[in-house]
């Protein structure tokens, strides 16, 4: 019994591998060098995600027709914006 509930619950767990886009202001490079709140907060999401088997993409770049290119080529799950004006 514990056994067939483990093969289910391994079978929903891949079932729900996502696909991510983590976006940045593109200021700083990710991982940061030093200093950088959102460049940290995006760095460490990422590897948070890939751990949990994710496919995760940073768009880290201040130009607006190009994160909406990458964008739309990773075809994401969900999108998470990171931006500090």
């Amino acid at each position: 019994m514990i056994s067939q509930r483990l093969v289910i619950f391994n079978q929903f767990k891949n079932y729900m591998k996502m696909r991510y886009v983590l976006i940045a202001h593109g200021y700083l490079s990710i991982p940061p060098p030093g200093w950088g709140a959102i460049e940290i907060l995006v760095w460490d999401t990422y590897q948070w995600l890939t751990k949990q088997g994710h496919a995760v993409q940073i768009v880290n770049t201040p130009h607006h027709s190009e994160i909406i290119r990458l964008t739309n080529d990773f075809k994401p799950d969900r999108i998470h914006l990171h931006w500090d004006e």
